[in-house]
C-alpha cells in the first residue's frame, strides 16, 4: 500500500439520483452510508469473460485518513464508513458552500490500487456537523471545494478546481 495524492473524481451524468442509506451505530460510534443503485442488465458472455479474466468485478477499498470508502471494480462509489465518536461530541459548524452543484452524477475515483485492491491516501479528514442543514461533512484538511457532485439523495462530493476530492457531505437529519 502506498500513499498518493487526493483522488480525482470522474463524474458521469445519470438520469436521477440514487438512494443513500445512512446508518449511525451508537455502540461502535460509527457512521456508514451505502448507495442503493438501480439494477443493471446482466452482462453478456463477452463481458462476463472480460470481468473474469481481468478481475474488474472485485470490490476495492480506498483508505482516506480515517475514512474507509468502498468502491466497485470500476472505481465507482458504493459505501463509506468512519468511526467518529459519540454524536454529542460532533463538532458543529456550517457546511462549506460550493460555487455550484452539478446535476445527478455517478462518481468514480481515479486512484491506483495495490494488488489487494486497496489504495491509501495519508491525510487528515475532519468530521463536523451542520445542525441547521442536518449535514455531516468529512473534509480533507487544507482542501476546499469549488463545486459539488451529487450521486444520491443524501450524498455529495466536493471537488477542487482540478477535480480532486475535498469533502464528502452526508444528509443525516433523520438519525436518532
Amino acid at each position: 500500500m502506498t500513499s498518493q495524492l487526493r483522488p480525482a473524481l470522474i463524474a458521469t451524468p445519470i438520469p436521477a439520483l440514487h438512494t443513500c442509506h445512512v446508518i449511525w451505530d451508537e455502540e461502535s460510534q460509527t457512521i456508514s452510508a451505502t448507495v442503493e443503485r438501480q439494477a443493471t442488465a446482466p452482462p453478456n458472455l463477452a463481458q462476463q469473460i472480460e470481468r473474469t479474466l481481468f478481475e474488474i468485478d472485485a470490490d476495492r477499498r480506498l483508505v482516506l485518513g480515517d475514512l474507509d470508502i468502498l468502491l466497485d471494480g470500476e472505481g465507482h462509489f458504493n459505501a463509506l464508513e468512519m468511526r467518529i465518536g459519540p454524536k454529542a461530541s460532533w463538532q458543529q459548524q456550517p457546511t462549506p458552500t460550493p460555487l455550484s452543484i452539478d446535476g445527478p452524477s455517478d462518481v468514480a475515483f481515479d486512484v491506483d490500487f495495490d494488488t489487494n485492491g486497496i489504495a491509501v491516501v495519508e491525510t487528515s479528514v475532519g468530521a463536523f456537523f451542520d445542525a441547521a442543514t442536518g449535514t455531516l461533512c468529512f473534509q480533507i484538511k487544507g482542501a476546499s471545494a469549488v463545486r459539488h457532485l451529487q450521486l444520491a439523495d443524501k450524498l455529495r462530493f466536493g471537488v477542487d478546481g482540478d477535480g480532486r476530492l475535498t469533502e464528502i457531505l452526508l444528509g443525516v437529519d433523520s438519525l436518532t
